[in-house]
């Protein structure tokens, strides 16, 4: 029975990175010119260079490629008259759209080709990245970039790009901005396509020239954009600032007046974003250089408004474009070698098949029990999370007519400021720095399969797009983050059900439901998406989509009744099945740092799933599922504290009694609906129960 890849329709062979690079190389003038554009922008950062840089393109990636032609040379001609004033780029998002699905391979090469001619134009280039594999085909033609704050996996690209990057936030969510800054300044390890086209371990180095994007159209333009800025210098004052510019005049009016405006915003605003309405080849047409012309007049006003002009600058450019802050690219294990060697079982396919038909039967409603994903913030010791699982596979039998226990086995910790520097087992099994991710797959997917021997299903969060060709065949239940364009790709062609979690708004204290639910929507279409393959080859996805996706709520911030009551809330208006999660994370707690991982305490977070298990024995809307980070003992512990057997090491977890509590609470709530308005027809049911 076939587990791994059931939503993946064809997996086609990606051409490497460094037959793009021999085929199509970039000339002197090219590489001179991306050095120096970035060197401009880096010194803007820097405070060394007072002009604004001004990146102009497309709003979308529709502008065909003879559009970006126009709109290049409109721009090479108005480039020298204002170069005094403002750094000019093209932003050629849209050339990622010639490598369409059937001819992905032909697209990069013309795309690349473009990038080159509107170089050639004299003319910068950047592009949005959604991936970790399209750098490595654009890096070292771009002098600019920018990535979705909201994406784990895309600050940790960002670590690593050569270029001076912006984080793009919505107004609603400038903490996301914050710290995907904070994060991207440090080194990291993660999974990544070398220029050879085969996936590695990427180590790099962090990236000081991070830059805040932040959008300034619509209601933005009012009171939600004056008090994005105010967080924004409240949180990271010292912050480099460009704005995203809507297709008017009133958002230009704005930035005009911003960069103009005395003070610490005017001197870190470096950089504006126009995004131009087109439709077909109309972007040159689109392009309003009055609108250009008013942004040179205002640094202008702002250079006299000042009492000396700033020093020029005199850091020396480095001779390359590309990978400049890689340290190492280490080979990985291809996935095909690791399923050779510890291959699932017919019991582990069993176990996984029952559990993904079970949650399914859920998720649809054709089943009245609840999917209770319980497991440990993270895996620090895989015998202890065995004796976590040989309890809770017990408990899980006594509860089955009731209750889908799945074990949530988290093996990738997020690294940021709060978390510390433990990346989790699968980076850094040793847990001191050394990063032995082989030896950490190997012993993930051992500790999975003896966890499936046991007869327990079980739960991983996917964070990158690699993971999964190691662990897919073996869980029955993944997560992913619905705030990454790239993992809501990936969502489509996993074979598991899943949950979307939402992403943040307001530092921590609300949540986007909407993107969750415009991810539970795009997940259930076939995609095209760049990804690995079985022999750790990059590849083009084609998969078919996924129907069995629910999204995942935390409550935003407040004690455990209060984000069960948002939950709940949530539940009554929402058309996709959602999942309550218990151990949220609380910003107060995160910016305490008391403890590594900050998040809910157990007190919290029996609280909320004692308030969910009320509600579902009232009958009221509620979660078809439930997520409790628990362990062996309760709380976590201290940052720098010594670790002890069957504590948490980054979020708290409740203890195994008041898991057992929970489960039984949760499997009574349930019995008592049943009693209220009958069970649904449940074949499976009738079986548990016949083997009673």
């Amino acid at each position: 029975m076939e587990s791994i890849n059931q939503r993946v329709l064809s997996l086609r062979a990606l051409l490497p990175p460094s037959c793009v690079f021999e085929e199509l190389p970039g000339n002197i003038a090219t590489y001179t010119q991306v050095i120096d554009t970035r060197q401009a922008i880096i010194n803007m950062v820097a405070g060394k260079d007072d002009r604004l840089l001004v990146v102009v393109g497309p709003a979308g990636a529709t502008a065909d490629s003879s559009a970006l032609r126009a709109l290049a040379a409109q721009l090479s001609s108005l480039s020298s008259s204002l170069s005094s004033e403002l750094v000019i780029v093209l932003r050629a998002d849209a050339c990622m759209s010639l490598a369409t699905a059937d001819q992905v391979n032909k697209g990069i090469r013309c795309a690349r080709e473009l990038l080159l001619e509107i170089n050639g134009l004299g003319v910068p280039t950047a592009i949005e990245f959604r991936d970790t594999i399209t750098p490595q085909f654009f890096a070292d033609l771009l002098a600019w970039a920018n990535v979705s704050a909201r994406s784990e996996a895309m600050r940790e690209l960002v670590s690593g790009l050569s270029m001076p990057v912006g984080v793009r936030a919505p107004s609603s969510d400038v903490a996301s901005a914050v710290r995907a800054i904070d994060i991207s300044g440090g080194a990291h390890h993660f999974l990544g396509v070398s220029v050879e086209g085969v996936c590695g371990v990427v180590k790099s180095t962090g990236h000081p020239d991070v830059l805040a994007m932040l959008p300034v159209d619509g209601a933005a333009a009012g009171d939600g954009f004056v008090g994005a800025l105010r967080r924004l210098h409240e949180q990271r004052p010292q912050t480099a600032l460009v704005l995203e510019l809507g297709a008017d005049d009133a958002s230009v009016t704005r930035a005009c007046e911003e960069i103009c405006r005395d003070g610490t915003l005017g001197a870190r605003l470096v950089g504006v974003d126009m995004r131009l309405a087109v439709e077909g080849a109309s972007a040159g047409g689109a392009l309003n250089a009055a609108r250009l012309h008013a942004l040179a007049a205002s640094v202008t006003k702002r250079r006299r408004s000042r009492l000396h002009s700033l020093a020029a600058a005199t850091a020396a450019a480095p001779t390359e474009t590309h990978n400049l802050r890689i340290s190492a690219v280490s080979p990985l294990l291809p996935p095909a070698c690791l399923l050779e060697e510890l291959p699932r079982t017919e019991s582990s396919a069993k176990v996984v098949g029952d559990a993904r038909r079970g949650i399914h039967k859920v998720l649809t409603g054709a089943s009245d029990r609840l999917v209770v994903l319980l497991g440990p913030a993270a895996v620090d010791d895989p015998a202890v999370a065995l004796e976590y699982g040989a309890r809770l596979v017990q408990l899980a039998r006594e509860v089955a007519d009731e209750l889908l226990v799945v074990m949530r086995v988290e093996i990738n910790t997020p690294v940021t400021p709060s978390t510390g520097p433990w990346p989790g087992l699968l980076f850094d099994p040793a847990r001191d720095g050394s990063y032995e991710i082989n030896k950490g797959i190997r012993q993930s997917r051992e500790l999975l399969l003896q966890l499936n021997a046991l007869g327990l299903p079980c739960a991983l969060e996917f964070r990158d797009t690699i993971t999964p060709q190691f662990f897919a065949d073996v869980l029955a239940w993944a997560s992913v983050d619905a705030g990454s364009e790239m993992l809501r790709e990936l969502v489509s062609g996993l074979s598991m059900p899943v949950g979307v979690r939402a992403p943040k708004l307001d530092g921590g204290t609300a949540e986007d439901v909407s993107t969750a639910a415009a991810a539970v929507a795009g997940g259930g279409t076939g995609r095209h998406f760049l990804g690995v393959t079985s022999h750790g080859l990059a590849g083009i996805v084609q998969s078919t989509g996924n129907s069995d996706i629910a999204i995942t709520l935390d409550g935003g911030s407040g004690v455990g009744t209060q984000r069960a009551a948002a939950v709940l809330a949530a539940c009554a208006g929402s058309t996709a099945p959602v999942v309550a999660q218990c151990g949220g994370s609380d910003p107060a707690a995160l910016r305490e740092g008391s403890l590594p991982g900050g998040g809910a305490s157990d007190r919290e977070q029996i609280e909320m799933a004692s308030a969910v298990a009320a509600a579902v024995a009232a009958g009221q809307p509620t979660p078809c599922g439930l997520s409790l980070n628990s362990y062996l003992l309760a709380g976590a512990a201290l940052v720098g504290a010594p670790a002890i057997r069957g504590l948490s090491l980054t979020e708290p977890c409740v203890d195994w009694l008041a898991t057992e509590q929970i489960v039984h609470t949760l499997a009574a709530a349930v019995r008592t609906r049943r009693e209220r308005r009958g069970p649904p027809v449940d074949d499976d049911a009738k079986k548990r129960q016949r083997g009673k």
